[in-house]
């Protein structure tokens, strides 16, 4: 009785074992290789040869005569050097000239139970990291639902790993607030192995309708197959804290020198071209010059542009007027000046609602305005300033122009009016979103929180 050719050079070692005796009929190659004995040492010898340890090979065989598919035992055996190392056993009982033999095929699991330790120790410490980390853990998966957070997200989020499991991520992640987070999770997904070049920033929505602003680090795994995202947040509220403390300074600082230099232009440049005027005329009507005339004419109207200019850089008179009064005000003087058609719709906004971010709604108001003034061609302009719900206001600036392509102008280190109205969103703690294309106009949309 021989084991079949195809194998004699199986990958794995393999052994033909009288079931009634327990004794060794045949080997392959590979099972002289693994134990180190010769075939001769092999055939006609007791199993117990190699398995030293134990008796469970009668009992695999026992189980292999009352079924044949009786697969998949883990065992050991021992090498002629007296090393001993874990198997696992498939095998098949069949019958040939009244005797019972069995056909095995031994895999040696000695690396795959190692990798089964180290990973076993690997995930304890993962979950040890897990629950220990400072920083919010978020696991989801394809669809981003949440599979897990770890407790320092629930402190976080104000919800318990319960409430939130297996619903979509944006219970704790309002999309319009953190939509490029969504972004970076869809190509991790799409591309696992492309590394991520920074962290996006994210708003987290609280159970108690807080929101807190975190930094997302996301990486992806498998598991069991299944395709993961594992978030890990950093609490950025003091940073954010920091940063906006820096942010109102420069923005102050900003209106205090344009303040200074509306004052020196008017002080200044413009009372010395107020002097050179009244002398032209005194010129004109003592000589009767007619060019001086046109020079008279030239510098009163140097004097108006400069006067105009004087009061747009200035800070508009909030503190006497009111913000809600004062936007209004720039809006009809917008109008006048330009010919644009221009609306200004107020819904259940008030001064005490903007508080001391007044200044920054009028200046981006101000600064959108001027951008269509100069680059729309637009015919007409409507600027929305609406109670949207939630302890929030939104700035709705629409106009009918030529409109642009976002991307491109963003590019460009020129394009100080995207510059202005962005930082001054971000003062406010608001997002921002431009919505244009060529020849279909521009609308812009900013959403911030109340004052409080």
């Amino acid at each position: 009785m021989k084991i079949p050719k195809i194998l004699n050079n199986w990958n794995d070692p393999v052994y033909l074992i009288d079931v009634n005796s327990l004794v060794i009929v045949d080997v392959n190659k590979k099972a002289i290789q693994e134990l180190g004995y010769l075939r001769e040492e092999f055939v006609g010898q007791h199993i117990s040869l190699i398995k030293p340890l134990d008796t469970g090979y009668q009992k695999v065989i026992d189980n292999l005569v009352d079924d044949p598919n009786y697969s998949n035992i883990r065992s050991f055996h021992q090498r002629k050097d007296g090393s001993i190392f874990p198997v696992l056993i498939n095998a098949n009982v069949y019958s040939q000239g009244g005797k019972s033999f069995s056909l095995s095929i031994v895999q040696n699991i000695e690396q795959k139970i190692r990798s089964e330790t180290n990973a076993e120790e690997l995930g304890n410490r993962y979950e040890t990291l897990y629950k220990i980390s400072a920083n919010g853990i978020v696991i989801i998966d394809k669809d981003a639902r949440i599979i897990s957070i770890n407790p320092a997200m629930e402190k976080m989020c104000g919800y318990k790993e319960e409430e939130i499991k297996l619903k979509n991520l944006n219970v704790v992640f309002p999309l319009e607030l953190s939509n490029n987070l969504y972004k970076k999770i869809g190509s991790k997904i799409k591309f696992p192995k492309r590394r991520a070049k920074d962290f996006p920033e994210a708003v987290i929505f609280k159970k108690n309708k807080k929101n807190v602003y975190v930094e997302v680090g996301l990486e992806h795994f498998l598991e069991n197959e299944e395709d993961r995202i594992i978030l890990s947040l950093t609490d950025n509220t003091k940073k954010n804290r920091e940063e906006q403390v820096k942010l109102n300074a420069l923005l102050k600082g900003v209106d205090d020198e344009r303040e200074r230099f509306s004052r020196e232009l008017h002080d200044g440049v413009s009372q010395s071209l107020i002097s050179i005027a009244m002398f032209s005329e005194k010129f004109v009507s003592r000589y009767s010059i007619d060019l001086s005339d046109k020079l008279v004419v030239m510098v009163k109207d140097a004097v108006a542009e400069l006067k105009s200019i004087s009061k747009n850089i200035s800070p508009p008179n909030i503190k006497y007027f009111g913000a809600i009064e004062s936007i209004k005000t720039l809006v009809i003087n917008f109008s006048y000046q330009t010919g644009i058609k221009s609306e200004c719709i107020v819904f259940e906004v008030d001064d005490g609602d903007l508080g001391s971010n007044a200044l920054f709604v009028y200046r981006i108001i101000q600064e959108a305005i001027n951008n269509i003034s100069k680059h729309a061609k637009a015919t007409s302009v409507q600027i929305q300033l609406v109670n949207i719900g939630n302890e929030k206001i939104r700035i709705m600036i629409e106009d009918d122009g030529v409109g642009f392509k976002y991307d491109r102008v963003r590019r460009k280190t020129q394009s100080f009016g995207l510059n202005n109205i962005e930082y001054r969103v971000k003062a406010l703690k608001g997002n921002c979103t431009f919505d244009s294309s060529p020849q279909h106009g521009t609308t812009i949309c900013i959403d911030f929180p109340k004052f409080k």
